[in-house]
């Protein structure tokens, strides 16, 4: 389970780092166009597939990660368990696929967003919310433990 103590104390008040874990170029283009117009926002990295993904929270340690569902090799829910060990990230689903939600918050997902690439506004506005809560539960965190 997540709890403020394993936020990345050392970026909070800061942008979130975010990682895009995402197979489809055009997908991942998107999401960092969107993600890129936030001021809380950093983009560390962008993964094109599940296993370069878990490497990529394992050796960049980001605060959020967007991730895809369906992937070739290993899915985004197989990407969460090979990285239960190490400090984990929050977790925002973004697929085209609402068949999976359950399964997503089974696993303290912090969203899950049905995504259609032509619908913009309700997008962003979601995304933005996302790294809000960021905001709010990092500084949380040091509230608690400074």
């Amino acid at each position: 389970m997540r709890n403020g103590s394993e936020l990345n104390a050392a970026t909070a008040g800061m942008a979130a780092r975010v990682l895009i874990v995402e197979d489809e170029a055009h997908a991942r283009h998107y999401l960092r166009e969107l993600l890129d117009d936030e001021s809380r926002v950093e983009v560390i990295g962008e993964s094109s597939n599940g296993v370069q993904g878990a490497q990529q929270i394992r050796e960049l340690s980001p605060d959020i990660v967007f991730v895809d569902i369906q992937m070739p090799g290993l899915d985004g829910f197989g990407m969460i368990d090979q990285v239960a060990g190490s400090r984990r990230p929050l977790f925002v689903f973004v697929t085209s696929y609402s068949e999976y939600a359950v399964r997503a918050f089974e696993i303290e997902a912090v969203d899950y967003l049905c995504a259609s690439l032509s619908i913009k506004s309700p997008f962003r506005y979601r995304l933005s919310e996302r790294c809000g809560d960021w905001t709010r539960l990092s500084q949380a965190s040091l509230t608690l433990n400074g």
